[in-house]
């Protein structure tokens, strides 16, 4: 089956967030999330001025999708890519690659002038994003405390 690489709109959200369920939900995130949830979390990055989203889909059915929102910093304008994720089904097949060369060609369009992300920081996806380029940052580290 042939997969197109197109633009993902609004419009697309109700087919993201069911194969955000899915994505999420086997390794290594193993997270437990309700459609509505993972809509909202959606709707949060369609509704950031700048976004941009990008879709695999055969046919009409959507498979994997990156979203990244604009995120300045005194560097210039950079890509927060916030989401990409495969249908567990798809994945090994390039399509991740596929979606993130997309989405950083976006990027490039629009005068963003470097990506960044957060993910694991050990196993398949740090290998993944390392064949993208991407590097692990030594530097930073991520903090989170409960409200």
């Amino acid at each position: 089956m042939e997969v197109a690489i197109r633009r993902i709109e609004a419009t697309d959200i109700d087919q993201a967030a069911e194969l955000f369920l899915l994505a999420y939900a086997g390794p290594p995130w193993n997270e437990t999330w309700s459609f509505d949830t993972a809509k909202d979390r959606l709707k949060e990055l369609v509704q950031t001025n700048g976004w941009l989203g990008v879709g695999a889909f055969e046919q009409a059915a959507l498979i994997g999708f990156s979203i990244g929102v604009p995120y300045t910093s005194f560097k210039g304008k950079t890509l927060f890519v916030a989401e990409l994720l495969v249908s567990p089904d798809k994945q090994r097949k390039g399509i991740g690659n596929l979606l993130l060369t997309e989405l950083q060609n976006l990027a490039r369009e629009n005068e963003l002038c470097s990506s960044w992300l957060v993910s694991r920081s050990s196993g398949e996806l740090l290998d993944f994003y390392k064949t993208n380029d991407f590097r692990y940052s030594q530097n930073l580290g991520l903090y989170s405390k409960p409200l």
